[in-house]
């Protein structure tokens, strides 16, 4: 993946074009095709690619969805690179720097979609060099004295690593005094020090720059957000004024409760063939009492046992007790904060089983009985009112939840909120164990799966007129 930071879109042109050349030169190859959108950087494009043969493909007006590769690839960049702005505390006017340094880690990171295989070694057939990589933001103290105009002046001046050169094999380090920009091959890396981040974390065991013999890199440092004063100790809780609010990704926490429904429908999916075999249409007339078995079971292995349910755990995700949260104090980190306690786990299994099983059967219930139809003024009819009152007002509460959510982030449904049961990263790694790459598969083989079907039904009823 390449990255090409522009001032304007007028530039779009001329980059490609330099683009364009570098790739035929350096892979020997022809473009064959390009996808873009129809917006106005990329109509000069256009005659460029009826000269060269290449097939323009464009995509339908105000249909992002149709370059869903590209957006996704955009997104993963974006939020990545403002992670790394915010974890280091690295202004937002060095953006392109964080940008470039995204695109350099994902070049040279395994990929799950591609056998573990980083792009890098794809592309070129050589395993790149992870022990070139430092943390983005950090101290740093490059060798200077190559740059002095005086031979009394300092071999190293305390900088801020600011990425990787894309021209040469060196650290790009900036000098904070006087933003002057530094590219060095021999640095040195203190990186439990972010300078930018006020106030910076105290380092005794730092090397000392000046009569070093500046390896290529650095000795490990100690975890983030830890002194590497072994005698100090860091306080049970944060004050306020360092606190960092907490933002957990809705998309994972809807993610998470629709791979647990599929969890539950798979399982269903299994007894219903095994029982089939023995007595046919004997799970149907028990549905509900299946479907609260398998809701049980899937509570009693993952939430009363303190582990995320199976959708959580694809997600990074745990469920954490905000009420002691609140009572000790705000959080850096959404690791913090102990779990469920054994009255929310047996509550949260009578409303989730029990009140899903019971509400199941008073509908079918009703139903089956006719309340709606009785006599005006009987007390089937009223309880049928009632029900379909309590009904509405449900539906009504679920949807200003799910505003509220959208708003917040918070509690996805009625029972986390009345419980206080807050969804949080399980690791500090805050990944997911579902690419969009491999959801995207399964969703398209899934429709190629029943197309494929309903096709090869209808040539053998024919066949069989």
């Amino acid at each position: 993946m390449w990255l090409f930071p522009l001032k304007q879109k007028s530039d779009v042109f001329t980059t490609f074009k330099q683009f364009h050349t570098m790739a035929e030169r350096e892979f020997k190859t022809h473009l064959k095709a390009v996808q873009t959108d129809w917006g106005g950087e990329f109509r000069n494009l256009s005659p460029f690619f009826k000269n060269l043969g290449t097939i323009h493909c464009l995509s339908c007006p105000h249909t992002s969805e149709q370059n869903a590769f590209v957006e996704r690839r955009h997104r993963h960049v974006v939020e990545t690179g403002l992670k790394l702005l915010a974890q280091s505390g690295v202004p937002k006017r060095f953006w392109n720097f964080a940008f470039e340094t995204v695109t350099y880690l994902i070049n040279r990171m395994p990929s799950c979609t591609s056998s573990h295989i980083s792009p890098l070694e794809q592309l070129f057939h050589h395993k790149p060099h992870l022990s070139f990589l430092c943390v983005f933001g950090c101290q740093c103290f490059p060798h200077l004295h190559p740059y002095n105009p005086h031979k009394m002046d300092f071999r190293s001046l305390p900088c801020i690593f600011l990425g990787y050169s894309s021209s040469h094999y060196g650290y790009q380090c900036l000098d904070p005094s006087t933003n002057r920009l530094y590219i060095a091959r021999h640095v040195r890396f203190n990186e439990a020090c972010f300078p930018f981040l006020q106030p910076s974390p105290p380092s005794h065991s730092s090397p000392d720059p000046y009569f070093s013999s500046y390896p290529s890199h650095a000795s490990p440092s100690p975890p983030l957000n830890q002194s590497s004063n072994p005698t100090t100790a860091q306080p049970d809780t944060i004050t306020s004024t360092s606190a960092i609010p907490i933002v957990i990704s809705r998309v994972n926490q809807v993610d998470a409760a629709r791979l647990d429904v599929e969890m539950s429908a798979m399982l269903k999916e299994q007894l219903v063939k095994v029982f089939s075999v023995m007595k046919p249409g004997l799970l149907f007339q028990y549905e509900a009492e299946l479907d609260a078995f398998l809701e049980f079971l899937i509570w009693r292995f993952s939430i009363w046992v303190d582990k995320p349910t199976p959708g959580n755990a694809l997600m990074n995700l745990r469920y954490r007790d905000e009420r002691a949260v609140e009572m000790r104090g705000k959080i850096r980190t959404g690791l913090e904060g102990p779990g469920l306690t054994i009255a929310q786990k047996i509550w949260y299994c009578i409303a989730t089983v029990g009140g899903q099983y019971i509400w199941t059967h008073l509908q079918s219930f009703s139903a089956l009985r006719r309340w709606g139809d009785s006599e005006q003024r009987s007390v089937v009819n009223r309880a049928w009112y009632i029900i379909q009152r309590i009904e509405g007002f449900y539906k009504a509460a679920s949807l200003t939840n799910c505003l509220i959510f959208l708003y917040t982030g918070r509690y996805r449904n009625l029972i986390e909120r009345a419980l206080q049961a807050r969804l949080v990263y399980g690791s500090p790694h805050m990944n997911r164990a579902v690419s969009f790459e491999y959801m995207n598969r399964q969703l398209v083989w899934n429709e190629f799966s029943v197309n494929l079907l309903r096709y090869l039904a209808k040539v053998v009823i024919r066949n069989t007129e």
